[in-house]
């Protein structure tokens, strides 16, 4: 593929990629990255041009977070020679300091890495969202009848259902911004405001009432209403939900019955929204006048009709069966079932019936009641299809997922977890979750059970390790959250369990070779002056002093030029292995630069301890080593000083230094001090 080819290639990649090629410090680490190249996705995701980007390093260009990470990751890559693929990383966007998700990837290309990322902050975004939407669906769920009201923390309407237009003849849109004392009867509002007080002074969250409700045409509607208070985590109001059911057929009904028959007084004990009386074949005989508000239809054109006309026809023989057993037996169980309004469309319906006791069998006759629940169905569907589309998630979630109820008994695993820890998942749900725990992590797990059902918290997380089948531990970052009903009362938990073997093993690595050598596994310069300044601020507390050893190990650069430095690397690693064997084990071992080693000797008793030690080390190192067959006699420089009342860390290791310029000038393969 020619340049011009792969320049096309790199340019039509929607996803951002740039590579870099390294730049080392003077010991040969990663310190900083040169971008090469860069493609349109990349210049536009970071807001800045290709000029402005090619040639320029990254620590010009990125914030010191991101350039950390990135350079520990390229230090990875370099060090396995294999692709690193990370999820769910979170950076600091250069275009206006947002938080973004990104999914990033990087490959060895030659000496240099192509890194690619995507960004996937709305598809965490949609998840919070998706949280946020399911719970006011369940709160729409327990409170929905036929109106239904969201207000905010200041009492004013924020939401209305659709429904408003059918009841009260409103837009919703006519209703935002206003307060429900404004769309009440005067006459009702003292009434209701007592009933407030009394249900703050009660500490409950909600409660019902009855008022006039005007209508868009200034009519007034008697309601009956169920209130709900909304509040956050800290108990702060957030605002409310009223559900407004039409009760106008009621009302008139209770006033009429006053006056009238005994059966009417059945019909108005029975009325909820339209309420009717039927015939012993089902055909109506009276229908309240609501049944023009719900079906949009004259109340005196069905009269005469089968109520199972108006019935969707997948209901019509449930509905059929709920006739016959009321009949039969004067009362029935409550079902669901679809009307049809006078526009076609259905709405979903509570039907009650009740025989109404005849004085002859033939003139038998039943009263029904039609309650509009079509926003609690709708919502309660769609909380269902939610369940489903978890379920499916949970399924197929590339991590390992696991539902159990309050004994900690798994009652789901999904097939993740099973081939995580190598079990059937049928195994899995016959299982407490502590039992799939390694041993030494038990009691973390049992402690992140207590703090759920403490109810402080609804989510924890903890590394633990998991025991597979073949009893090997596995790292996991362990998520456990508690689900609890709508009273807060707990029902069971969910646990999430990621597979972080593989980058602990990395951390392990990387925090290994932040503090040693890596030729010889010696302390590295940083690590060993640490250490010294830690045991120079200590030694007051400890019995004996401390002194140190400057080594260099004689001839190297000779070794380097006749047989290669892979042939130095080995004396390097021979001598340093030779000269740690030789020392304590309260002593530490340091590699100070290329050819240059440091011991710290603590305790010793005096200087003359301190140079017994180096005389032994000196013939410990001297033993001939077999090298590209060539047999080498190894030998050190070693200077010796010992620490004094006002020596730091510099001031020792220079006066060791000096000691070790006289021992080479002395010839070398000698001690001084």
């Amino acid at each position: 593929m020619s340049e011009q080819d792969y320049r096309r290639v790199l340019d039509s990649l929607l996803d951002p990629l740039m590579i870099f090629a390294p730049v080392a410090d003077v010991e040969g680490r990663l310190a900083d990255l040169v971008c090469r190249q860069v493609n349109p996705a990349a210049c536009d995701y970071l807001g800045v041009t290709d000029d402005e980007l090619v040639g320029s390093q990254a620590s010009a260009d990125f914030p010191d977070d991101v350039l950390t990470r990135l350079l520990r990751w390229c230090t990875e890559v370099r060090r396995t020679g294999a692709p690193l693929a990370l999820d769910g990383e979170t950076i600091a966007s250069l275009r206006d300091g947002s938080t973004r998700w990104i999914d990033i990837r990087i490959t060895p290309v030659a000496e240099e890495f192509a890194v690619t990322w995507r960004d996937t902050t709305s598809r965490h975004t949609a998840a919070a969202h998706l949280a946020e939407s399911e719970e006011r669906f369940r709160i729409l769920a327990e409170n929905s009848t036929d109106v239904v009201l969201r207000t905010g923390p200041n009492g004013t309407i924020e939401w209305v259902s659709p429904s408003v237009t059918e009841i009260l003849g409103y837009q919703p849109g006519d209703l935002l911004g206003r307060r429900m004392p404004d769309l009440m009867h005067p006459q009702d509002l003292q009434k209701l405001f007592v009933q407030m007080k009394d249900l703050q002074a009660s500490g409950r969250q909600g409660g019902g009432f009855s008022a006039r409700i005007r209508t868009a045409t200034d009519r007034w509607l008697w309601m009956s209403g169920v209130g709900r208070v909304l509040t956050d985590d800290d108990g702060a109001i957030i605002g409310g939900i009223d559900a407004l059911r039409d009760i106008q057929a009621e009302h008139n009904m209770s006033v009429a019955l006053r006056e009238s028959e005994a059966h009417f007084r059945l019909l108005a004990l029975h009325s909820a929204d339209v309420v009717a009386q039927l015939t012993t074949d089902g055909r109506f005989a009276w229908v309240s006048p609501s049944a023009e508000e719900m079906l949009h239809v004259p109340a005196r054109s069905l009269l005469g009709r089968a109520v199972t006309e108006i019935v969707h026809p997948g209901d019509r023989a449930q509905l059929s069966a709920q006739l016959q057993a009321t009949l039969d037996d004067s009362v029935s169980a409550p079902s669901t079932v679809r009307v049809e309004t006078a526009g076609g469309d259905y709405r979903w319906v509570e039907a009650s019936l009740h025989r109404i006791a005849p004085e002859t069998p033939s003139s038998a006759a039943v009263v029904i009641r039609l309650r509009d629940v079509d926003e609690a169905v709708r919502a309660y569907r769609d909380l269902s299809r939610s369940e489903r589309r978890f379920r499916t998630a949970m399924q197929s979630a590339p991590i390992g997922m696991a539902v159990s109820d309050l004994d900690d008994r798994i009652t789901e695993a999904n097939p993740a977890l099973g081939l995580m820890l190598g079990h059937e998942r049928s195994w899995l749900q016959h299982q407490r979750l502590t039992d799939i725990v390694d041993k030494r992590d038990v009691d973390t797990v049992v402690d992140m059970h207590d703090e759920l059902f403490s109810g402080r918290i609804d989510a924890i997380r903890r590394e633990v390790r998991l025991r597979r089948a073949d009893d090997t531990p596995v790292w996991v970052d362990l998520a456990l959250a508690i689900v609890r009903d709508d009273d807060w009362e707990p029902l069971s938990f969910v646990a999430q369990a990621l597979d972080i073997t593989a980058s602990r093993e990395a951390r392990a690595s990387l925090e290994y070779l932040a503090d040693h050598d890596p030729l010889t596994g010696a302390k590295n310069r940083r690590s060993f002056i640490g250490q010294l300044a830690s045991a120079l601020d200590t030694r007051a507390d400890v019995s004996g002093g401390l002194c140190v050893l400057y080594a260099d190990l004689d001839g190297l650069k000779t070794i380097n030029d006749e047989l290669g430095h892979a042939a130095g690397d080995d004396l390097i690693r021979t001598v340093a292995r030779r000269f740690d064997r030789a020392l304590r084990t309260t002593d530490v071992l340091g590699r100070i630069g290329g050819d240059e080693f440091a011991a710290l000797l603590k305790p010793v008793a005096d200087a003359d301890e301190a140079a017994e030690l180096a005389t032994g080390i000196l013939a410990s190192i001297a033993e001939p080593i077999d090298i590209e067959d060539r047999t080498l006699v190894p030998s050190l420089s070693i200077g010796l000083a010992c620490a004094e009342p006002a020596d730091d860390p510099e001031t020792l290791l220079r006066r060791a230094d000096g000691a070790l310029y006289r021992a080479k000038h002395a010839g070398g393969h000698r001690l001084s001090h």
